[in-house]
């Protein structure tokens, strides 16, 4: 974990040790304390995500899993567990991008970039100002503007699940729930399979895999098979957008792309 901490501030974290997991759960902390969210709601991110993995035949963690499951799983960073955390992976993707014209004339389906955005808030986590949101707003509200697209018009999410309460953040600041409402929406059980709300339909960094940078590129991929009618088991019906998101640093830097096909250009 040396190598890890070391994306804190060289003066007022690295001296105090503090590891990855830690700077997330000071983040589920904070939520917890602003908003009530509890443990058992982060956990609900954990279940959603391993119940799509359950239908990916490479999916690293395909075992179903409960709430309770995930509460009883090993501590972590507190209040975070075992379960709350992403997967270690080796592993890989890759996407061709070409202009309109050149994608039609290939064997695959093109599937278009139709909005982008990207936020930045801080570089270290002691600099934030509030650990309940994130640039995530800004980067949603950007590729938003640009697609000409609001959240009720996203037939899929592809999220950054790096920790549970990471996930929690990026659905309110992506405008799919209200600010505070993270926990009861991922409670109610929309995101799971048969949900109205599908999110990583390929089980995510928390039970797909998650080989470090490369790791959002699993939630793109995932999103053009799923835009194809190519995602086998866990193939839904009529997606014709997809909103994929990734960040970096500890809730810092925020990307936010939103994909369609032909029908929505």
């Amino acid at each position: 974990m040396v190598v890890q901490s070391s994306s804190g501030h060289p003066h007022y974290e690295q001296p105090y040790g503090p590891t990855v997991p830690a700077y997330y759960a000071l983040i589920a902390r904070a939520h917890m304390d602003r908003f009530g969210t509890t443990e058992a709601q982060f956990a609900e991110a954990a279940v959603s995500c391993r119940a799509w993995a359950h239908q990916h035949p490479n999916a690293q963690k395909r075992e179903l899993i409960t709430v309770e499951d995930v509460l009883q799983s090993r501590p972590i960073a507190d209040p975070l567990k075992v379960l709350d955390c992403s997967l270690v992976s080796d592993g890989g993707a890759a996407v061709v991008i070409t202009r309109r014209e050149r994608a039609q004339e290939g064997p695959h389906q093109p599937i278009y970039v139709l909005g982008y955005g990207e936020g930045h808030a801080y570089e270290h986590i002691s600099q934030a100002k509030d650990l309940t949101t994130s640039a995530a707003v800004l980067a949603g509200d950007a590729a938003y503007a640009a697609a000409g697209l609001t959240p009720d018009q996203i037939d899929l999410m592809q999220l950054y699940d790096c920790f549970t309460p990471a996930l929690l953040i990026q659905l309110e600041d992506l405008g799919f729930c209200r600010k505070g409402e993270g926990g009861d929406f991922l409670a109610s059980g929309v995101t799971r399979p048969g949900g109205s709300k599908p999110l990583n339909t390929h089980g995510g960094m928390l039970s797909h895999c998650h080989p470090g940078n490369p790791g959002a590129m699993f939630g793109l991929t995932e999103a053009m098979l799923q835009m194809r009618g190519d995602a086998q088991a866990r193939q839904l019906a009529n997606i014709q957008t997809a909103l994929c998101h990734a960040q970096g640093g500890i809730m810092s830097s925020h990307a936010t792309l939103i994909l369609g096909v032909e029908a929505t250009l």
